[in-house]
């Protein structure tokens, strides 16, 4: 289990370094960037995730420490009572999630499904 401390710690890093988007293929992924990959192997050892970096023209290493669908949805469900600039938006992409997950739709969403799709993509761009 992981301590509120550190549940704060992690909150305010990605209040000031993250985001929480949808992509175009209707996934909810939320990621932190960071130059310290020591800080993001420190996050990565309590909550998971994937981390990646890319070397940037000026020679230097940005990483970026990420989680996706359901597993972005368990560090946001973590993270939200922490959260101060972000909580909108890890409550939005809580809710899309969970409409993704309450039903097996072979791939296939109904009209009705991708307009409340793309209006919570909406929302959760422009919170």
């Amino acid at each position: 289990m992981v301590s509120s401390i550190d549940l704060s710690y992690i909150a305010g890093i990605l209040d000031g370094e993250g985001t929480i988007i949808v992509q175009k293929n209707r996934q909810l992924v939320v990621q932190i960037t960071q130059n310290d990959k020591d800080l993001l192997l420190f996050i990565q050892n309590l909550l998971g995730g994937s981390i990646s970096g890319t070397t940037r023209k000026t020679g230097n290493v940005q990483y970026m420490l990420g989680w996706c669908s359901v597993n972005a949805q368990a560090v946001l469900r973590e993270l939200l009572n922490y959260l101060h600039l972000r909580k909108s938006k890890a409550r939005l992409g809580i809710l899309y999630q969970d409409m993704l997950n309450s039903r097996n739709h072979n791939g296939k969403y109904t009209d009705d499904e991708l307009e409340a799709i793309g209006m919570f993509r909406e929302s959760i761009s422009s919170a």
